[in-house]
């Protein structure tokens, strides 16, 4: 299982990343649009994982 927090540096909201390396797939929860591409070489840095779902809690 992977699981990684990552802070904002404008602080105030966290981005959270769960995997399974076995299926080769992340969730992202609560993406911050100036950190996708953070996320995207994540994903790549992690063996080329999937991101699967994005789940925005935040939204109205």
């Amino acid at each position: 299982m992977i699981f990684r927090q990552i802070i904002s540096k404008s602080g105030g909201c966290a981005t959270y990343i769960f995997g399974c390396t076995q299926a080769g797939e992340l969730f992202v929860v609560d993406p911050r649009y100036e950190m996708v591409d953070e996320i995207v070489r994540l994903a790549q840095d992690l063996g080329n994982m999937k991101i699967a779902y994005i789940i925005d809690t935040h939204s109205r």
